[in-house]
């Protein structure tokens, strides 16, 4: 049995995870800044530690942690959402007392970028669309107009966030906020059906692994509904990956298997926890602790999709144009689980309101999106 810290409470993949963890015989501490996160009203922790801002108190943040890693004999942590890029920034402090479950902040950040990564593709000779980093407005209205299609992101957001794909609106592009210090990633489109990944991975060897398509999302972004999908090209590309960058922690990518070639093209990646841990069972919990030569790689053996049900009414429900499209939304509802609700844990189902509640506060003082509020202070930008 082992002292576990996972961070990032507030996620319903940290729920899963923990949930994982705890069926797995080991105690399960919760770490986050937010004492109403999803995670902390789970039967399944020994504790729901609130500590200071990962992003906006981070000195405080870091020497707490360290005193709880000492107060509970803290065998492992394992950060989940944005605030892995504070605790690898201090990765060999930790590490004097316990493992942390996470690559070094350098590759963290090569990962994050959406340049960086492309560049690591093309070393690698993965393929990857044409990308180009663009320092301000001028070259932007440029790059727009020298392709038909086109993809615009900022070098590093998450959740598709200000993302804008085939729109040349000069009241779109003027809105762009693009600087020296906060460049922006032009990208060929490429058309096709996206897919997510993720995997769990020590010392450059993938170790647990699954893929699933990305239909129904949050906005533009987060994936809210998981099926398995079998891809050995996937699997491929993501192995190839760790063991260059000799990669030990979660890692997830965002594919598209485009149409007109049927080649799957990274796009971006997610160097953390993404929902792919919803397809697995407790197996998965094996791949984060020492492991032998001879380690089976874990795949998802879930008999159900799952979905965001709550997530699933907020953001798919409204998206939906067709006839065609409510009808395969009414059939994928009703034979997924959801992750959220558990009759043997059912807290966490109505602390999920409590956090949207905080989360529209936050909005709305900071006049920002709700997906934006619920990363504001832990997400990194590249400062």
């Amino acid at each position: 049995m082992k002292n576990i810290i996972v961070t990032g409470g507030r996620s319903p993949v940290t729920l899963d995870l923990v949930r994982l963890f705890a069926k797995n015989k080991n105690n399960v501490y919760i770490v986050e800044s937010f004492k109403g996160n999803i995670s902390g009203s789970s039967k399944y922790i020994k504790k729901n530690i609130i500590l200071p801002s990962p992003a906006l108190e981070t000195e405080d943040f870091i020497q707490n942690l360290i005193d709880t890693i000492i107060e509970y004999k803290i065998d492992l942590v394992v950060p989940t959402c944005e605030e892995v890029f504070y605790l690898a920034k201090y990765k060999s402090r930790i590490e004097k007392y316990c493992k942390l479950f996470a690559p070094s902040w350098e590759v963290l950040e090569e990962l994050h970028s959406k340049y960086k990564f492309i560049q690591l593709l093309n070393k690698l000779d993965i393929p990857a669309p044409k990308s180009e980093r663009l320092f301000n407005i001028e070259s932007v209205k440029t790059a727009i107009n020298s392709i038909d299609k086109f993809v615009l992101k900022p070098e590093y957001s998450r959740f598709a966030s200000f993302v804008i794909i085939n729109d040349r609106k000069p009241e779109k592009i003027n809105k762009v906020k693009i600087s020296e210090d906060y460049p922006w990633v032009f990208q060929e489109y490429i058309k096709g059906q996206a897919y997510c990944s993720y995997s769990v991975a020590q010392d450059g060897k993938v170790l647990a692994h699954g893929v699933y398509p990305s239909v129904y999302c949050a906005g533009q972004g987060a994936t809210i509904h998981f099926e398995y999908h079998q891809s050995k090209e996937i699997l491929e590309i993501v192995q190839k990956i760790v063991q260059e960058l000799n990669y030990t922690g979660q890692i997830s990518f965002d594919f598209i298997r485009s149409n007109e070639d049927n080649i799957y093209y990274p796009i971006e990646c997610n160097p953390r926890a993404t929902s792919g841990i919803y397809l697995f069972s407790e197996s998965l919990i094996d791949s984060f602790f020492k492991v032998d030569e001879d380690f089976k790689l874990v795949i998802p053996n879930s008999d159900k999709p799952k979905m965001v049900a709550l997530a699933m009414l907020i953001y798919g429900l409204p998206s939906l144009r067709s006839k065609n499209q409510l009808k395969s939304f009414i059939k994928d509802f009703y034979k997924s689980n959801d992750v959220i609700f558990k009759i043997s844990d059912p807290k966490p189902f109505l602390s999920q309101f409590k956090g949207l509640a905080h989360y529209s506060r936050i909005a709305k003082q900071n006049n920002i999106s709700l997906l934006e509020a619920s990363t504001l202070d832990i997400e990194w930008n590249g400062k």
